[in-house]
């Protein structure tokens, strides 16, 4: 098998941020730092951070490893594999590793560089930030979202019908039912202003409690 270091003459690693990368350009051969720089996230930002690392490593064969390809480093990782870079993925170090070389970006980039140099080029981790796993995280974001609007409507809306005298009984915890018969109210003409306004606040929360819990259900898939 063969490690990082004998395929690749300068390997890079990536601090990835939500505004900007720091890099950190390697020897293979003697792990030594060439270079560092910081670049903004922005596409002209990753293009000049590429033309930068394609400079700095010459002729020679590059290996670009990112912490965090699959969240903040996602759109450097995209670009620079459609550009044809080889790129890996890289864990963020445990604290406890940082304990006496101190807290900074170059210094994690250096370490994500390092952390590879040793490893075999099979078991490099592949980045996963497109495909079927992306879609099914952002799915499963979406749904985790909805379940908290979902939740936060219930309470503020048992906190209506236990304040409120609208004829519901809220001793107990509202139920799917009662949700639907109040989202169904509609305001009536003859009803005092008071009643009025009770009423049609508590519709609309009444309203958004029941889709959401539609479409969270239609959510559940048997693949997930």
């Amino acid at each position: 098998m063969t490690i990082v270091a004998n395929q690749f003459t300068h390997v890079v690693g990536v601090d990835t941020h939500a505004k900007t990368h720091t890099y950190a350009i390697l020897s293979s051969a003697t792990g030594q730092v060439q270079d560092t720089a910081t670049f903004p996230t922005s596409p002209p930002g990753i293009a000049r951070a590429a033309d930068w690392m394609n400079r700095r490593a010459g002729e020679g064969q590059l290996l670009v490893c990112v912490e965090g390809a699959s969240s903040y480093g996602a759109g450097l990782t995209r670009a620079l594999r459609g550009a044809g870079m080889s790129v890996c993925d890289v864990r963020p170090p445990r604290r406890t590793s940082r304990r006496g070389r101190g807290k900074s970006d170059a210094i994690d980039a250096v370490a994500a560089a390092q952390s590879v140099l040793g490893i075999e080029v099979a078991t490099l981790l592949e980045p996963r930030a497109d495909g079927e796993r992306n879609a099914l995280r952002i799915l499963l974001d979406a749904r985790r979202l909805m379940d908290r609007q979902r939740t936060a409507d219930r309470l503020a809306l048992t906190a209506i019908i236990r304040t409120t005298a609208l004829g519901v009984d809220g001793r107990q915890a509202l139920t799917d039912a009662q949700i639907r018969a109040i989202a169904a109210w509609r305001t009536r003409s003859r009803d005092d202003k008071g009643r009025q306004c009770r009423a049609g606040g508590s519709t609309p929360v009444g309203q958004s409690s029941p889709c959401l819990y539609h479409r969270a259900g239609n959510q559940q898939d048997p693949h997930i």
